[in-house]
């Protein structure tokens, strides 16, 4: 079996450490691993893998022409589109996860043939929210093509990793205990509390970059607008999805798109009836509510409920598929 020389671009980000974790259980045959940490990351870290020690070091573009595959964690954007800008010029499978305002197309382990037939192969990995959002429109708009789609997507703490999901827990016991919650990776308290996503990377609000994913996964352009509310659930993400299509759909019709994989009805194993984080928890599908139709005197369009676990959807469990796929 043939081996990989594979780059991690900020390693101790949730994606690099969810990709180092895979590498180390033998997703991929790998016969060097090197590890490239961004500008906002502090001190060298040091891994070890297999038998061998792995040391962080500077991003070097040099270094990418030795490189099968580059697979990138979402953070400090301007410098990460150039990076992976420069090593899919140089013919170096990259992947990165997130759009971060980068041109290249939109993949997943079940559509990637662009990257082989592309001059670039500069590929993004969609967030588990793009993924969600964009696989519901995608099954839609198959046969009812769709005019607009509005979406509020509610992010768990997990978004974070497993740090993220830590702290979310700690924050709980120390409200409940009346002291201050710590907030070195939520940044502010989300324990019995909300807070609207709106951060920036490359010009574009993580919202909008969200959208752009989503949109392209489902074959539609710039009909797609989505928010992004963080909510204090450990796992496991939830939409609002607004579809209007071109023709006017019922909502048994709708759901009809919703009869294969990735896609489960509206009650789960556990007997909800509607799904939620908890009765998705450890599903590896995407779980559809019932569709509302809207008022006699609104816009033809329905609404859809859309839940998927952490489990449904793993970008770097994506991007071990599509490299085995490709470089194979």
């Amino acid at each position: 079996m043939r081996g990989y020389r594979i780059g991690i671009v900020n390693p101790t980000s949730p994606f690099g450490q969810r990709v180092r974790k895979l590498l180390g259980e033998g997703e991929l045959p790998v016969i060097e691993l090197k590890l490239f940490a961004s500008e906002g990351e502090e001190g060298a870290t040091i891994t070890q893998f297999g038998d061998d020690v792995v040391v962080t070091q500077p991003i070097d573009p040099d270094l990418f022409p030795h490189l099968d595959a580059l697979l990138v964690g979402g953070n400090d954007s301007d410098l990460l589109n150039r990076v992976a800008a420069q090593a899919g010029e140089a013919g170096v499978l990259t992947l990165v996860e997130g759009a971060l305002g980068l041109g290249g197309p939109v993949v997943t382990s079940e559509r990637f043939e662009e990257l082989r037939s592309s001059g670039s192969r500069l590929g993004i990995l969609p967030r588990v929210e793009s993924y969600l959002l964009g696989a519901t429109l995608s099954a839609i708009g198959v046969r009812h093509p769709i005019e607009r789609a509005v979406a509020t997507v509610l992010v768990p703490a997990q978004s974070l990793g497993d740090p993220g999901a830590s702290e979310l827990h700690q924050q709980v016991v120390h409200v409940l205990n009346f002291k201050a919650p710590p907030t070195e990776v939520l940044r502010e308290q989300l324990a019995f509390n909300v807070r609207l996503l709106d951060t920036s990377e490359a010009g574009l609000s993580l919202a909008d970059s969200v959208a752009w994913e989503a949109s392209r996964l489902a074959g539609i352009e710039n009909g797609l607008t989505a928010s992004l509310v963080q909510v204090p659930v450990f796992h496991g993400y939830s939409a609002a999805l607004w579809v209007e299509t071109k023709d006017h759909v019922d909502a048994k019709t709708i759901r009809a798109a919703f009869r294969s994989k990735p896609f489960e009805g509206a009650k789960s194993a556990r007997g909800a009836k509607a799904p939620s984080p908890v009765s998705a928890a450890g599903s590896p599908t995407i779980h559809i509510g019932p569709a509302r139709a809207a008022v006699a005197s609104g816009p033809s369009g329905l609404w859809l409920w859309v839940v998927a676990d952490t489990t449904a959807y793993d970008p770097a469990s994506a991007a071990m598929e599509i490299v085995r796929s490709v470089l194979s």
